[in-house]
């Protein structure tokens, strides 16, 4: 039986892995793209 629990804490911790990576991206690509309008918009 310890296996399977261990099985499922690195499952848990790969879930929020993926989660936080997901959450970076989207921050970063959000982050470029109003850089990107607000330089845009003052030209």
């Amino acid at each position: 039986m310890p296996d399977l629990s261990q099985n499922l804490v690195h499952l848990r911790w790969l879930l929020k892995l993926v989660d936080f990576r997901t959450q970076v991206a989207y921050h970063y690509y959000n982050h470029r793209l109003g850089f990107a309008l607000y330089f845009y918009i003052i030209e």
